[in-house]
């Protein structure tokens, strides 16, 4: 949490936090395939 974060003290971060990371990265690589596919066409939709 916050303590550990700005004190060093208390407890670390949890799996709860590693797995926010871990679906953040998956967000991120199926954005980014997803718009590498539609990146041909992608002026012609604008």
């Amino acid at each position: 949490g916050f303590r550990w974060a700005l004190l060093g003290t208390g407890n670390g971060p949890d799996i709860t936090l590693w797995v926010s990371v871990g679906i953040s990265i998956l967000i991120f690589i199926s954005g980014l395939f997803y718009f590498r596919s539609m990146e041909k066409t992608f002026a012609d939709t604008i």
